[in-house]
């Protein structure tokens, strides 16, 4: 089992390495930390039982030598009962079937998306924002879920994250490789985006309140999203109100807090996280009290 699982790592790590999409790298990245995660459980089974067989063949040689034998008894094989721990999610979920509760969040996305409104979201750290954006660009590739929201149909959902950005000159080229344009900016980029409709959902914001970013980038994107027509609607996360973020002064520029609602993301209920920590646990034998 430890053989074929790091295999399995092996051929992950090669894979990531070559791919130059953002979205599948972190894709990848979550898949090779869950696998290690697994890899370690093994590893430590694999200590626990050599520690307990080199002790048993020990006990085993003594009572040998007590009884004048050359030989110890064959011991019994020891089996160890291992439970997979269901909390080992670590960083963004993308993957659909661990996401938990947020139906109504999502949906009061989708409705505000739909009236052509664009978002903030805003929460502290680790209260599942990330999660949530990937959750908004999964439900935004399936069309079923769309059929009620007429506006959203023919929009395309991209996730872009700006942890691995470090300037503006980045931020456009990567900009224009997640939305499949040449690299561009200005009004170059404008114009390559004229008769398209994107939903931008964008994580890790506060890159852009770096001095390598300067209240153009925003002014450029407030341009792109504020209005029925034009080809972005934002839906953005951080961990503090845009306005605070980015302080920009409204005579010389529109402020980015100005074109989006800003929707808080609370922590669970207690209710909730009960009801959470109850399906995790289903099937493992282990009970909270």
């Amino acid at each position: 089992q430890w053989e074929l699982i790091s295999q399995k790592l092996s051929r992950l790590e090669k894979d990531k390495i070559l791919e130059t999409r953002t979205d599948e790298k972190f894709r990848l990245e979550y898949q090779i930390a869950q696998i290690k995660t697994e890899r370690e459980h093994i590893e430590q089974q694999l200590i626990s039982l050599e520690a307990q067989w080199s002790s048993g063949m020990k006990s085993d040689a003594d009572d040998a030598v007590d009884r004048n034998e050359d030989q110890p008894p064959i011991t019994q094989p020891l089996i160890l009962s291992f439970v997979p721990n269901p909390f080992g999610d670590k960083g963004r979920i993308t993957n659909p079937d661990q996401f938990f509760d947020r139906e109504e969040l999502l949906r009061q996305i989708f409705e505000e998306l739909n009236k052509g409104v664009n978002i903030s979201l805003v929460g502290e750290s680790a209260v599942g924002k990330s999660s949530l954006l990937s959750m908004v660009c999964e439900k935004g590739t399936d069309k079923k879920p769309l059929e009620v929201f007429e506006n959203l149909k023919g929009l395309r959902f991209v996730y872009f994250n700006l942890e691995w950005i470090e300037n503006e000159d980045e931020f456009y080229d990567a900009l224009c490789d997640e939305l499949e344009l040449e690299a561009c900016r200005g009004y170059k980029l404008t114009r390559a985006l004229k008769g398209k409709r994107y939903v931008l959902c964008l994580d890790e914001i506060e890159k852009m309140a770096w001095d390598s970013f300067t209240v153009k980038v925003r002014s450029h994107l407030r341009g792109l999203a504020d209005g029925p027509a034009t080809p972005l609607k934002l839906v953005i996360v951080s961990r503090s109100p845009l306005a605070h973020l980015f302080p920009d002064s409204p005579e010389l520029d529109s402020p980015l807090a100005g074109i989006c609602r800003q929707i808080d993301v609370i922590p669970f209920a207690p209710a909730v996280a009960r009801e959470f920590l109850r399906q995790r646990l289903a099937g493992t034998g282990v009970t909270f009290t």
